[in-house]
């Protein structure tokens, strides 16, 4: 006991107490800035985050290292926004109509960021099921197939030119024997537990040898002087396998997007414990602000956008009331909550688990066109690099344009169909709601496409279309409005200004230090999906076992983050185009409506066990068994 009375346990809570209301304004402001920026960063990230609780300490560690090299590659894209790369001197990487140069140094660094991410892909590939092993196998052949090759070098005294080719060809085989090899003895438990670290060892060492032999190559064709073939392999095979790319720019994308809307959610609460006269005069000051920046400084640009680009027009104002028509026919019971529901308020792992599977899901099938073409040249150059023979059908004959648009008609009707698939059997209805908004969007937008008609919409043109029709609710239902409506309503303004700018609001906050919009959206999105949309790789499937999805999941991030990096370098493609049609247009229009319909910018308020804890996951054990024998890493 102390002099004052009590323990002294709980005089010091007592004092801390003290201390934390001692200041009324200080407590105040805190009470209002915590709670958002626990529901934006702390909770999301508590919600989202990679967990490796049920790898070995060995793939953790190597986990973390490709983690390491995916932040310096984003780093690398973001020097390269600025025109790093260019000051050094160039070498040809892609020789022909239209070439491309990229500096010397960027050479070695692609090889070795590569060696990271596939030695990632394939370790998490050895430790999954046999499906998995043997389609990485086959993803790996095609790939590659361009470096894979009989190497032409100059000849020359050095070991390099003399044993490199052999050893990258030995590693690029290995490869796939060890992964076929993995797949007969995983289905014999016996021979999996002895052969297991053999194997994990091989694959990631056939790895090291391909890359490690390009590297070793590159630097003895560098000193003994001629041609030198390696860059222009690199490039080729980067250029002609760029399409994987196209779901992760996807991906950002929308990840931007879900950045802006939960900014928006997180900066909104504090308004609901406002009046409602105040959270209406907030509001009125946001719509006059946007319509002075967005409509009357630039009104005689906006009729005249109008005037010359009339179907544009047309189908930005066809496109609110076809959202809007989604809305009240897939709209949810009131008072329904969210997690396999609806998505408002309720489960917000629930949601966090929503987003992820409909974003990457999304990305990948709306990809999946152009990934198939890429995968048919792939055999092409695979079977002229390892057989010397030409199939015609696979390369000069291969029907590009025809597969793409019939193929973006039938990813679209097989996203329609399968969420209606969902709502009529009852399952996940808020899922199922998204995906047929999705479907169904695409497949307007892909039909007139195989006509040779290509429908658009204008973000700053909807943006303004949807302030106008709040200014309108506001005015029509100024005395019923309530607070709670009233914030919903600022967060509508204010996230329709993000979707109008397309993710570039983002580059227009850092305009000053990275003017290349695309640039700043792919790594925002990238590492947003890494913080917060990454806890399906800790979950488990007998197709994906827990112990090898974080190494896949960050060895693909690390592969296709260096191919980005080698595009944006080389200036192979605008990176802006996918962005803007795949990412924005396809699939982030529909999900941002799918948010705003089915969440309506409720969020459950934080909590303190999920502040000061995290939500416990599965625990490495090395006697655990998998799906394909002993699962430990």
């Amino acid at each position: 006991m102390t002099e004052g009375g009590g323990t002294p346990e709980a005089q010091a809570g007592a004092e801390g107490a003290v201390g934390a209301v001692g200041h009324p304004r200080t407590g105040r402001v805190a009470g209002v800035v915590q709670p958002p920026m626990a529901v934006l960063f702390g909770d999301r990230y508590r919600a989202g985050r990679l967990r490796l609780d049920g790898t070995s300490p060995v793939a953790r560690w190597f986990v973390r290292l490709g983690i390491v090299f995916l932040v310096g590659v984003n780093l690398s894209l973001l020097y390269a926004s600025r025109g790093g790369w260019r000051r050094e001197p160039l070498v040809s990487v892609l020789p022909g109509n239209h070439p491309l140069f990229a500096p010397q140094s960027l050479l070695p660094f692609t090889l070795v960021a590569l060696v990271v991410g596939w030695a990632l892909v394939l370790w998490g590939a050895a430790l999954s099921s046999i499906v998995v092993r043997l389609t990485v196998a086959a993803v790996f052949l095609l790939v590659n197939s361009d470096l894979g090759g009989k190497l032409i070098v100059p000849h020359g005294p050095a070991l390099g030119l003399r044993f490199g080719p052999s050893v990258v060809r030995t590693g690029y085989l290995a490869v796939p024997v060890l992964l076929v090899v993995a797949s007969i003895a995983g289905m014999f438990p016996r021979w999996w537990r002895p052969m297991r670290p053999l194997l994990l060892a091989g694959v990631v060492t056939a790895a090291v040898a391909m890359f490690g032999g390009l590297l070793w190559v590159n630097y003895a064709a560098q000193r003994n002087g001629g041609i030198n073939i390696v860059p222009a392999g690199v490039g080729t095979s980067i250029s002609t396998t760029r399409s994987l790319i196209i779901p992760v720019l996807i991906g950002a994308a929308v990840e931007v997007l879900e950045l802006g809307y939960s900014a928006v959610t997180a900066t909104t609460m504090p308004l609901r414990q406002l009046s409602a006269s105040a959270v209406k005069v907030i509001l009125i000051g946001l719509i006059a602000v946007k319509l002075e920046i967005e409509l009357v400084a630039h009104y005689s640009e906006v009729v005249a956008f109008v005037r010359h680009r009339q179907l544009t027009a047309l189908c930005s104002l066809l496109a609110i009331a076809f959202f809007a028509g989604a809305g009240l026919l897939l709209r949810r019971p009131r008072g329904a909550g969210t997690g396999t529901g609806t998505g408002t308020g309720g489960d917000d792992e629930a949601e966090d688990e929503d987003d992820e599977g409909l974003i990457y899901a999304g990305a990948i099938v709306l990809a999946l066109p152009l990934i198939a073409i890429m995968m048919l040249l792939s055999l092409g150059s695979l079977i002229f690099e390892q057989f010397n023979r030409v199939v015609s059908f696979l390369t000069l004959d291969l029907p590009v344009d025809g597969i793409q648009r019939n193929g973006d008609i039938f990813m679209a009707a097989l996203l329609f169909l399968a969420g209606l698939y969902l709502l009529r059997r009852g399952r996940r209805p808020a899922v199922a709601a998204a995906v047929v908004i999705i479907g169904a969007w695409d497949l307007v937008l892909a039909v007139p496409r195989r006509s040779g008609l290509t429908l658009n919409v204008d973000g700053v043109l909807i943006d303004i279309l949807v302030t106008l029709v709040v200014a309108v609710v506001l005015i029509v239902r100024w005395r019923r409005l309530t607070a709670p409506a009233a914030s919903a309503l600022v967060a509508l303004v204010a996230f329709s200004w993000i979707v109008g700018a397309r993710g570039a609001y983002l580059s227009r906050i850092l305009g000053g230090f990275l003017p290349a919009a695309a640039i700043v959206t792919v790594v925002t999105g990238t590492l947003w999906a890494l913080l917060t949309d990454s806890a399906f790789a800790a979950g488990s499937s007998r197709l994906f076992p827990d112990v090898g999805r974080p190494l896949l999941w960050i060895g693909l991030l690390v592969t296709v983050a260096t191919m980005t990096n080698w595009v944006a370098v080389t200036h192979d493609f605008d990176l802006t185009q996918p962005i803007a049609s795949g990412g924005f247009l396809r699939l982030g229009l529909p999900l941002a409506a799918w948010w705003v319909l089915h969440r309506r910018f409720q969020v459950s308020p934080p909590s303190a066990e999920t502040l000061t804890t995290a939500p416990p996951g599965p625990s490495y054990s090395p006697g655990r068994p998998g799906p394909t024998g002993p699962s430990e890493a």
